[in-house]
């Protein structure tokens, strides 16, 4: 009993290191919401993200107001303390990146080689960074893996699904060149929905997946709402969808609106 009571303290302390990497609030800029959160499908979980506010090319100071963001999910193989332990190593390596002033695409790929030298075998981590700049709705996207992302356009009301540019990281290492990511528009009134797969693959009582085309319906539903608003309705529908049964999976998701 007593040992199995200091592992549990163990696990606790695990968890709460994870969770302050993830951020508390979110800094939103004038025109822009963001919104998400991280649920573990145990104590600690796979999946991370980050929100990195910017001014220019540099990290925004507390209580600066951003004009760019840089966004990241990671998903690292299964979940549980030895997968929290692959994404929190990616998250630290995304802001020592930033902090050296590196684009998204030269981070993606250091970070890559070195998970390629300290995965095992059959583990590895799909990610997704993004680079927002708030003045002009353009953004720069590269993803190892991670998919799909889902961008509703408001004005034509219609969907562009993205893929992974790369594979997941730390298989092997390769080269990456700006050729391998994606550059679009984020205009008025559109949404960009980041989700890892335990929304996706969310099952019912027939294993029958919750699946992209839900996810779409779902925006297009509440395109008017905040994004908040937009990532809750996700969660409840995935929920009621799977009975409301214990996560088979980590949920972690990013919900990117610009008002217009």
């Amino acid at each position: 009993r007593i040992e199995r009571e200091r592992l549990e303290r163990e696990v606790d302390l695990a968890k709460g290191i994870q969770a302050g990497t993830f951020p508390d609030e979110f800094v939103q800029a004038p025109g822009w919401e963001i919104a998400g959160e991280s649920v573990p499908a145990e104590q600690c979980g796979g999946d991370a993200y980050d929100v990195v506010p910017l001014v220019g090319d540099a990290i925004a100071e507390p209580g600066a107001e951003p004009d760019g963001y840089v966004l990241s999910i990671a998903d690292a193989t299964g979940h549980g303390i030895a997968s929290a332990l692959s994404s929190v190593q990616m998250r630290g390596m995304l802001r020592v990146g930033l902090r050296l002033g590196q684009p998204i695409v030269r981070i993606l790929e250091e970070i890559n080689a070195q998970l390629s030298e300290d995965l095992p075998d059959g583990r590895f981590v799909t990610a997704w960074l993004a680079r927002l700049d708030c003045r002009s709705g353009r953004i720069h996207t590269i993803s190892a893996g991670q998919g799909p992302i889902i961008h509703y356009r408001r004005a034509s009301d219609d969907f562009v699904t993205l893929g992974a540019d790369m594979p997941p990281l730390g298989v092997f290492a390769l080269p990456y060149s700006d050729g391998d990511s994606q550059r679009y528009v984020v205009e008025p009134g559109d949404v960009l929905v980041a989700i890892t797969d335990g929304f996706y693959e969310a099952p019912d009582a027939t294993r029958e997946l919750f699946g992209e085309e839900r996810v779409r319906d779902i925006v297009r539903a509440t395109r008017d709402l905040p994004a908040q608003g937009i990532f809750d309705a996700i969660k409840r529908a995935v929920h009621a969808f799977s009975n409301h049964a214990p996560l088979e999976d980590d949920q972690t998701g990013r919900v990117i609106k610009r008002l217009g």
